[in-house]
């Protein structure tokens, strides 16, 4: 199985709710086998997701149960560390079963991790170890949220963080909850033009797919739970939340989704970075 994980050293910035969308899809749009691991601690919110829908699919009659007919959910996993971050021995156990779950066939491993990248962590061994295969960053038009990215990058490019000769793992960003301004000031669009001749010059990708802020992605939003659902993919609702930003120019977020998916089946080659 391939694995992705979908990473910000910044909170706020979507990774639970992209993690959700992204596994969803490949499930039950794409037909793929998914297998999620949910590493956040203590809120466990993919899990806890999960814990809501099958308590809303009892009630027959509500409109998820009717779209969820027929679909057998994918299987989430959680695992929970300590306040400290994981011991040695709980990360060789998370590595070994992460090799087995690889191991067992064809089909898509999501992660969702908490947003720390130290040696103590899930996403710095199963990284090192050569056990991601992508990292998508969701970036958000701010300063704190870019240096983490680049802060992460320095690891990941880096040949010395690897245990594995002449390993590499896929890196790719996307912006996320993107606005414009329309009052003839400098524009978050110009700021992320800026940044993205950075992201050229350490050769990381930059998805095309803009997703602009929208209510339904919060968590406080009652209509969240339609988007971010882990027992469907309810593409048409999904297709009306995230609409393009300018007259059809960027693509919607199956786009983005896709082209993670063309990157772990090498239809896009990676960007190598030598520093």
């Amino acid at each position: 199985m391939k694995s992705i994980a979908i990473f910000s050293g910044k909170g706020g910035v979507g990774k639970t709710s992209f993690s959700i969308l992204l596994a969803s899809w490949l499930s039950y749009h794409m037909k793929e086998r998914v297998f999620a691991y949910d590493f956040e601690s203590p809120e466990q919110r993919m899990m806890n997701k999960r814990k809501a829908d099958l308590h809303t699919l009892e009630a027959k009659s509500s409109m998820l149960a009717k779209m969820c007919e027929g679909l057998e959910p994918y299987p989430i996993g959680a695992i929970r560390p300590a306040a400290n971050g994981y011991t040695s021995q709980e990360l060789d156990i998370i590595e070994r079963n992460f090799r087995k779950a690889r191991s067992s066939g064809d089909g898509y491993i999501i992660c969702d991790f908490p947003g720390r990248f130290g040696a103590q962590e899930a996403v710095y061994r199963l990284s090192a170890a050569g056990l991601i295969d992508l990292m998508a960053f969701p970036v958000v038009p701010e300063e704190q949220s870019v240096q983490s990215m680049f802060i992460i990058n320095k690891f990941l490019s880096n040949p010395k963080f690897y245990l594995v000769p002449d390993y590499r793992q896929q890196v790719m960003c996307f912006w996320n909850m993107v606005t414009r301004n329309d009052s003839g000031k400098r524009s978050k669009t110009d700021i992320m033009g800026q940044y993205e001749k950075l992201f050229s010059m350490l050769h990381i990708p930059v998805s095309p797919t803009r997703i602009r802020f929208v209510d339904t992605m919060k968590r406080s939003s009652g209509q969240s739970f339609f988007v971010t659902t882990t027992v469907c993919y309810p593409r048409a609702f999904v297709a009306r939340a995230f609409p393009p930003l300018d007259n059809g120019d960027v693509p919607y977020i199956e786009n983005l989704f896709q082209e993670m998916k063309d990157r772990l089946d090498g239809i896009i080659k990676p960007e190598i970075y030598n520093p």
